[in-house]
């Protein structure tokens, strides 16, 4: 098989690139610009393309999602939806957030919205809409717990839920500290089978959950 070898000393490499050039730097993606392109369609049906910090980010973990993944989501929705019904509040899977800044949308596995459905007929929920954030976390529970930890955090989201399949427990945080250096969260209360976690909005407590009905 042939091989081709190129002389290094007459091809512009990167340096030579940015010094002629002026340099190059990562464009920063608005919320604005992704939604426009994510409803034209360009990012093709069912992606999992997502904006974080300004950059269009894969879902890799999305796309292995196990059983056991999909059953606790499901018992997660139905439990939040029978919880917030008639409380002005509804609970919405798998769809857009808007965070602080206009560079970030992720969708978190779940949320409880604030207002009803048709509030958002033309605009998606950001962050002070939704009391409470949840995400499903078995392959994807070192994202969940560092990457999403802290953007949820230093969006002052109030509650953020994980529910952790590995570890057979769910997790809730409160106390976002906002927009700092090390976004965190100031309480951790860890829930394990046996145990019943309130779901408290807006600093109300509207229902809870049991666990075990929850983790498969």
């Amino acid at each position: 098989m042939a091989t081709t070898t190129t002389n290094t000393t007459d091809v512009e490499g990167p340096s030579a690139v940015s010094s002629a050039r002026g340099g190059f730097r990562p464009y920063e993606m608005t919320v604005d610009v992704y939604e426009r392109i994510a409803e034209s369609g360009a990012l093709g049906y069912k992606s999992k393309v997502i904006l974080l910090k300004g950059q269009l980010v894969e879902k890799v973990s999305d796309m292995t999602k196990g059983r056991p993944h999909v059953t606790a989501l499901n018992r997660l929705i139905e439990g939040l939806r029978v919880a917030v019904a008639g409380k002005n509040y509804f609970a919405e899977q798998d769809q857009p957030i808007a965070l602080p800044g206009h560079k970030s949308e992720p969708e978190p596995d779940a949320k409880c919205v604030r207002g009803s459905v048709e509030d958002y007929v033309k605009r998606t929920p950001t962050a002070q809409d939704c009391p409470l954030v949840a995400e499903v976390s078995d392959s994807s529970l070192g994202d969940d717990s560092g990457e999403m930890y802290r953007l949820y955090a230093a969006a002052s989201v109030a509650v953020y839920w994980i529910v952790n399949i590995p570890d057979e427990r769910i997790e809730v945080y409160t106390g976002p500290s906002g927009p700092s250096v090390t976004p965190t969260y100031a309480e951790c209360r860890h829930y394990g089978r046996g145990e019943v976690v309130p779901i408290v909005l807006d600093g109300r407590e509207v229902g809870r959950i049991a666990v075990n009905e929850i983790l498969p």
